[in-house]
């Protein structure tokens, strides 16, 4: 499903549907909270003999929210604190996906 104007950002990480509440603070800036979708490392996957871990949290946040997201900002969760450790924006420029570290 292609997320490509505000309204479908909107949805797609407000709390209410996909994502959750996050207080997400640049660093050296100011806390806010905004929507976040993330995904959390749900441990190993195999397939035949071979094993493939998930070792990484990911969060998606609309670049409404979160302008210019930048290694060492912070996004927590009510139970989580996570630090950016990456930034990358979808090809339609509307999401931005944080690699994140969970402190």
């Amino acid at each position: 499903m292609a997320v490509e104007n505000a309204t479908d950002r909107a949805v797609f990480v407000h709390a209410d549907d996909f994502g959750e509440s996050v207080t997400y603070t640049p660093s050296g800036g100011a806390a806010s909270t905004i929507s976040a979708l993330i995904d959390r490392p749900h441990g190993e996957s195999r397939i035949g003999d071979l094993g493939v871990v998930q070792v990484g949290y990911t969060a998606r946040v609309r670049d409404d929210d979160v302008a210019a997201p930048a290694n060492g900002d912070t996004l927590a969760t009510a139970t989580e604190s996570f630090i950016v450790r990456n930034a990358r924006q979808d090809l339609g420029g509307t999401l931005w996906t944080l690699d994140l570290e969970l402190q």
